[in-house]
């Protein structure tokens, strides 16, 4: 499986000539709107109205079903949506360029209430989100450590809803929980803690990945590089990586050679080393961002 520049999960078989043939989510939803239209277009002496309730009763049905589990963009839905409604349309009345933003707008406001399926798939992550913690099920358990997961592989101490998203994006492994949070940032959606908060080690403490974000001389490319560094040696807080008396950063530390993480967290498998360019940019990265900001020296 490999997730898809449009962010859904693909993945490739064979088919009868041997070549390989992509399935996935968006490739079997895009076959079922097939389906039903070559169904349309075959009909007879069908009323505007029927067609219609057609679309909302059956099609749309089809394509919610298993909204739960994927994670296909707004633009990924678009695409899906694009035959459907080219082809049902004109069958029930209306233009086949019929302005988008009436055909999804609600009803009580003169649209004719279709509910776009990516703003379907987005409430119901929240609804399921809400549904299995409050319910204490298993996938409850699993949602919530997986969430423990991400929060360590960010480094943030806040709500992981409110981890600037366009920033830290990067940095996050693709996953259900990804997308939820990509979609409460945009809503400006908060979820309070399900799990443990990172903790400071020491007063005065700082996150290092929070403070690499919040400095504007580090690009989002060099962002996610930074972290991967960070990862790699179980470092959470300044803590991590300074002497006791706070006042130098140690030289391990700056060289990539390791860390003395104050924090018991239990980490993810790790690559055996990472590239000596990284390394370098990790250097440079915490001298510009540290050495400026409390005035610590290099031991």
């Amino acid at each position: 499986m490999l997730t898809a520049p449009d962010g859904s999960m693909e993945s490739f078989k064979l088919d009868k000539t041997g070549e390989q043939m992509r399935v996935g989510q968006m490739p079997y939803l895009q076959e079922k709107v097939k389906e039903f239209t070559a169904k349309i277009k075959l009909a007879r002496n069908t009323l505007p109205n029927d067609v219609w309730v057609t679309i909302t009763l059956t099609i749309m049905k089809t394509l919610e079903h298993p909204m739960t589990a994927l994670t296909i963009t707004k633009q990924g839905w678009g695409e899906i949506m694009k035959p459907l409604l080219h082809c049902c349309l004109p069958v029930a009345g209306y233009l086949q360029n019929f302005p988008r933003a009436v055909t999804f707008g609600p009803s009580e406001q003169g649209g004719k209430g279709l509910m776009h399926p990516w703003y379907n798939q987005e409430l119901t992550h929240l609804e399921t989100l809400w549904e299995e913690l409050a319910s204490e099920t298993h996938m409850g358990e699993f949602i919530t450590t997986s969430m423990e997961a991400l929060r360590l592989e960010l480094g943030y101490p806040t709500s992981l809803m409110l981890v600037p998203f366009d920033r830290m994006a990067g940095c996050a492994t693709d996953s259900w929980l990804t997308s939820l949070w990509q979609t409460c940032n945009k809503w400006n959606i908060d979820i309070k803690s399900i799990a443990p908060e990172l903790k400071k080690a020491r007063v005065y403490d700082q996150f290092v990945i929070q403070a690499f974000a919040q400095n504007k001389n580090i690009t989002d490319k060099q962002l996610p590089i930074l972290n991967e560094c960070r990862c790699f040696h179980d470092i959470v807080t300044l803590a991590d990586i300074v002497t006791a008396c706070r006042n130098y950063l140690e030289r391990d530390v700056l060289d990539g050679k390791g860390a003395h993480p104050l924090h018991s967290y239990k980490w993810p498998k790790k690559p055996p080393r990472l590239k000596a360019p990284y390394w370098k940019l990790w250097k440079t990265a915490l001298l510009d961002t540290f050495k400026k900001k409390i005035q610590l020296q290099t031991s």
